[in-house]
């Protein structure tokens, strides 16, 4: 028979998964120099990353077949509207 778990033992499950959670969202009185510092150099990564993939899809429109032409007109709308995707 397995063994059945009380509402202590749940408590300190639920304690333990908040804990190994990378933290919440910051606010403006939480974020450390060293937290912006991160998230910029993430945006900077994201931003790098759309610029490359912008950067295959207009070749794929220029110089591909028509199915590419046709993935790179999505994915390009995508990148100028994200709701459209």
């Amino acid at each position: 028979m397995a063994d059945r778990l009380g509402p202590i033992d749940y408590a300190r499950q639920a304690a333990a998964q908040r804990e190994q959670r990378p933290p919440g969202r910051h606010t403006a009185d939480t974020i450390t120099d060293d937290d912006l510092d991160r998230l910029y150099e993430r945006l900077a990564k994201a931003e790098a990353a759309i610029d490359r993939v912008r950067v295959v899809a207009d070749r794929w429109q220029r110089n591909g077949t028509p199915d590419l032409n046709r993935y790179a007109r999505i994915i390009l709308a995508a990148l100028d509207d994200p709701t459209t995707a």
